[in-house]
């Protein structure tokens, strides 16, 4: 009898350690799998993350491109524009130039003016004047490749009164001018009979008059 009974304790106990060693393998498995998908999500995460950042790089990388060739194209059209207005007549070209300290230039044709001008030293001398009496300023500008510079002008009110004549003074891009060439090409071209070169015109003349002023 107390074989039997001691036959049965062993049978009990031995199927006791049997369910807790599986117990532990269900949960070192279950632990594992749960590792696994922790890795797995962190992997995930960080493969989105790194897709993320590639997209905003190239995305910048396009909009840094787009830009560039866009300041490259405006450039070249600058360029082009500047060149364009270097290769016009002379008479047109100051004729432009005229425009932006009297606005008599803006005349179309010229009509009932004429535009007299020289170069003399490093200077544009004009002057436009209907051929009879006083109050025809001469204006002095200088330039150099890419803009104009009104510089200072004086009129003839009188026999023998010269008085300052007031100009812009702020630089004016050639570009801006053949631009406005463009945009009113007929009526500047139709001046063009009324501009001629003046010999007299000089930066001598001009400062005898301006010497005059408040005399």
């Amino acid at each position: 009898m107390k074989k039997i009974m001691f036959v049965m304790s062993a049978v009990l106990w031995l199927t006791a350690c049997g369910q807790k060693v599986e117990e532990t393998n269900a949960s070192n498995n279950d632990s594992s799998a749960s590792q696994s998908t922790v890795v797995q999500e962190s992997d995930s995460s960080s493969s989105s993350t790194v897709q993320s950042t590639s997209k905003t790089s190239s995305t910048e990388q396009e909009v840094s491109v787009s830009t560039s060739d866009s300041v490259d194209i405006e450039k070249r059209e600058q360029e082009q524009k500047l060149e364009a207005y270097n290769n016009l007549d002379t008479p047109l070209k100051v004729l432009l130039a005229t425009t932006l300290v009297d606005e008599r230039a803006e005349t179309p044709g010229l009509q009932g003016y004429g535009l007299v001008y020289n170069f003399s030293g490093p200077f544009l001398f004009v002057n436009i004047n209907s051929g009879a009496g006083t109050g025809h300023p001469i204006i002095k500008l200088s330039f150099d490749d890419a803009f104009i510079y009104p510089v200072e002008g004086i009129v003839r009110n009188g026999p023998s009164q010269i008085d300052p004549y007031p100009v812009p003074t702020d630089p004016v891009s050639k570009v801006t001018l053949y631009e406005k060439y463009l945009n009113e090409k007929e009526k500047y071209d139709s001046s063009i009979p009324n501009v001629r070169i003046s010999e007299n015109l000089t930066e001598t003349y001009f400062d005898k008059l301006k010497g005059i002023i408040g005399q």
